[in-house]
């Protein structure tokens, strides 16, 4: 499991503890991580096949029941999936053997209410506990729980880069008001650092899109590869819109002249996505090219769109029923975004350029082929990636990757990515 850290997005939690050997030490978080993302993945294989099965049928009822949002619909499937689940386990361990007892844990009784909680007072999130776990580990950080009281003068400061923190020893006894107070102190400072660290530029420009590239940017002039993909997509953009460009050099030749294609670019380091409408699925991305190599983190990888050609289509290559409708034949794709940038075609060589847009925000990416292992999707390390232009539209979500022997498994941020429902 450890092997994965570089590659687990710190969006998606605290960097990875391997279960064999930090367990015991484990929060509510890396549990909810572990039932969700990793054991789907780690446990395939080591697992009997029916025990994977119906340990998934549970998995599938946790993932619904911790959306932010959840149907009455919803609520029936999680209360016959956790049926089901419980009824299994107590056939499969339990067997009414009174040696057996031991693995008939209290807790267990618990799933057999959570779509009558959910009925009764709301989706899980409106009672969870991981905000109270955050808080007992800020409290119990340093020694004799001692911490640091920022007052609003002093988070005031801290959003000016100059904090300033009182030192004050916890009697034993800590009156619950100033826990609180404490509490909400240090999570509007953070709230106000990270805002200002990673929204700062946002709020100096418009878009209607809510795709912001933004951060450190740095001169490129494309390689021969990636002239070609430009003029691939410029050609596309023509045809699609029906703009007919003077060519003389006959049918057959490129439709946009080679000479109106940019020769150089400025790689911008990030990419933000926004959602109005849904704060948690807003996410970044940085690019590869452009972020500090580190060793713990990398967090480039993308679920993007892409268009299947007619070949793909005729060959009905993982085309699902939902999408046969569908005329514009799409399918996810999964890669590693080299770096974004802007661009337009060069002025003067486009006779139509009031028809095509401004400005193109595009990334480059490698693009790596997936395969189907049950209902999981990996890449294999062996095999070398495609470079591939992308309307930065077009990413959908930030992912990371489980490594596992040969495989990289693909992930979500609160799911394993899974073959008929993201592909």
């Amino acid at each position: 499991m450890e092997r994965s850290r570089a590659t687990f997005p710190t969006a998606f939690g605290d960097a990875i503890r391997s279960v064999y050997d930090h367990f015991h030490k484990w929060k509510a978080a890396e549990w909810s991580n572990w039932c969700q993302i990793f054991a789907p993945v780690y446990l395939k294989g080591h697992l009997p096949n029916e025990d994977y099965k119906e340990f998934m049928t549970f998995v599938s009822a946790v993932r619904t029941s911790c959306d932010y949002t959840v149907t009455s619909s919803e609520c029936r499937d999680i209360r016959q999936s956790m049926a089901r689940f419980m009824r299994y386990y107590e056939r499969r361990y339990y067997r009414r053997d009174w040696a057996r007892l031991s693995a008939m844990r209290p807790v267990f009784h618990s799933l057999a209410h959570v779509a009558e909680c959910i009925e009764d007072v709301g989706p899980g999130w409106v009672y969870w506990q991981y905000p109270m776990q955050r808080l007992c580990g800020l409290l119990t950080s340093k020694n004799h729980l001692s911490f640091t009281i920022r007052t609003e003068e002093h988070v005031a400061a801290g959003l000016d880069g100059e904090e300033s923190e009182i030192e004050e020893e916890a009697p034993r006894h800590v009156d619950g008001a100033k826990i609180y107070e404490i509490y909400i102190g240090i999570v509007k400072a953070y709230q106000n650092r990270e805002k200002g660290k990673e929204l700062s530029d946002i709020r100096l420009s418009e878009t209607s899109d809510g795709i912001y590239l933004k951060g450190k940017a740095k001169t490129h002039v494309f390689r021969e590869a990636e002239t070609s993909c430009l003029q691939t997509f410029f050609d596309t953009e023509l045809l699609l819109k029906h703009i007919t460009v003077f060519n003389p050099s006959g049918e057959g030749a490129p439709l946009m002249p080679p000479e109106a294609i940019p020769s150089s670019t400025m790689k911008r380091y990030r990419a933000v996505f926004v959602n109005p409408d849904q704060a948690s699925e807003s996410f970044l991305v940085p690019s590869a090219d452009m972020s500090p190599r580190s060793e713990t983190k990398t967090a480039s990888w993308v679920r993007y769109e892409q268009v299947l050609n007619e070949k793909e289509v005729r060959a009905n290559v993982r085309v699902d029923e939902e999408d046969e409708e569908d005329d514009d034949y799409t399918r996810s794709a999964f890669g590693e975004v080299r770096y974004f940038f802007s661009i337009s075609p060069e002025e003067g060589h486009v006779e139509a350029a009031s028809r095509l847009r401004p400005a193109y925000k595009m990334a480059f990416i490698e693009w790596y082929p997936v395969y189907a292992d049950g209902l999981l999707v990996y890449s294999d390390v062996r095999e070398k990636p495609k470079l591939e232009l992308v309307p930065v539209e077009d990413i959908k979500e930030l992912i990371g990757l489980l490594k596992k022997e040969q495989r990289r498994y693909i992930v979500g941020k609160t799911r394993s990515i899974q073959w008929k429902r993201d592909r």
